[in-house]
């Protein structure tokens, strides 16, 4: 991150780049000036396959160079009863805060994802959640005009549907939950 006169912890926070006492420049005289470098926690966001191939960590243990707190997680993933375009059920990315071309602290970035939710057999598209509360209903997502300022879970959701179909009485891709199953039967008076 920078030099300092005063030797420091790693730096966890942006919050205490300010109390490291980081120097832009010295001046040396005729006396000794000890310089302490000022290290910032850098362990994820990295791309596995770039750094090790032959064996990936993955992108919440793998470094990328940017100090973590510079960065906001975003992991896509599904309920477990679909996939994310056929075959995915979860993605991570990591991305970085830039106010210009410098790290910044405040600026919020866009994820760059568009998914389309696939649902597994006798199961039928229900939501997106993000963290938790429902944005959508559409199973087609495009989540790069999300504005995001801290780490985010974007979660397809998926619920039973094995009910519905007239033909065969297999799904009709509408949750059986939002439907109610009833039968006519005639008085015996007309048809």
């Amino acid at each position: 991150m920078g030099w300092s006169l005063t030797q420091n912890e790693i730096i966890t926070r942006h919050d205490d780049l300010v109390s490291a006492g980081i120097i832009s420049s010295t001046v040396m005289g005729s006396e000794s000036i000890t310089l302490y470098a000022v290290w910032a926690v850098d362990s994820k966001g990295g791309i596995p396959e770039e750094i090790d191939p032959e064996n990936p960590k993955g992108p919440d243990n793998t470094p990328d160079e940017i100090p973590d707190f510079y960065q906001v997680r975003v992991e896509y993933k599904t309920d477990g009863n679909g996939t994310l375009d056929g075959t995915l059920t979860s993605h991570i990315e990591y991305l970085t805060r830039l106010d210009g071309d410098k790290w910044s602290k405040d600026a919020t970035v866009y994820p760059t994802r568009i998914y389309e939710a696939e649902a597994n057999t006798d199961y039928a598209f229900d939501n997106w959640t993000q963290n938790g509360t429902i944005i959508g209903r559409d199973a087609y997502k495009d989540f790069t005009k999300i504005e995001l300022s801290t780490d985010t879970v974007f979660q397809a959701n998926f619920a039973e549907d094995v009910k519905g179909n007239e033909e065969d009485g297999g799904s009709d891709t509408i949750p059986d939950k939002y439907q109610i199953m009833f039968t006519y039967e005639s008085a015996g008076n007309g048809t």
